[in-house]
């Protein structure tokens, strides 16, 4: 038979450049994850969330990139309009979005939205959503990605892993994290 995999090392098994990965096959996972909170007040979609890039170097070409993100999102009760997420993704030109607008103008079109909350100030909603990406980059190609938030308006800010009033919440409830994964899959 033939290796796949050589050790250089360092403990960590090489893949050659010449392994051929049967399609649809998961070839690496990436993630990241975000325990601190953020607010949101902006009123365009070029604020990042700060400390949420999952990212690695792609081993083969053209490969798809499998993105899943589980993000806890807290509004004031009655929320306004909630917030919504664009996805973003840098092969090394750039960030550009990849969850483009599906209509000419959309200036409200997202990857994914979290509605208005009702009931509780202390308790974010948690939000999973999942993109299949096709960058059409070659091997060794560094891919990252960013999550771009919109709430409605400044007047109604978003709060990422936390209620609005998680800070005057004496039980200390509530306290999420947020995460996303990046899988690289053969083409």
């Amino acid at each position: 038979g033939k290796n796949f995999a050589t050790q250089d090392g360092t403990g960590e098994a090489t893949i050659h450049s010449d392994v051929v990965f049967p399609s649809s096959h998961i070839i690496q996972i990436a993630q990241a994850t975000k325990t601190d909170t953020e607010t949101f007040n902006n009123e365009n979609w070029t604020t990042a969330i700060s400390s949420l890039n999952p990212s690695f170097v792609t081993i083969k070409a053209n490969s798809k990139v499998l993105l899943q993100t589980s993000q806890h999102w807290g509004t004031a009760v009655g929320g306004a309009e909630g917030v919504g997420i664009r996805l973003y993704r840098n092969d090394g030109t750039g960030y550009a979005e990849v969850t483009a607008a599906r209509k000419s103008g959309g200036t409200w079109t997202c990857f994914f939205n979290v509605p208005g909350l009702t009931g509780d100030n202390y308790a974010p909603h948690g939000v999973t959503a999942s993109f299949l990406d096709s960058p059409s980059v070659a091997a060794g190609t560094t891919l990252t990605y960013a999550f771009h938030p919109r709430p409605y308006a400044a007047s109604y800010p978003v709060y990422l892993n936390k209620g609005m009033s998680f800070d005057s919440d004496q039980n200390g409830r509530w306290q999420p994290l947020t995460s996303a994964t990046i899988m690289e899959i053969a083409a």
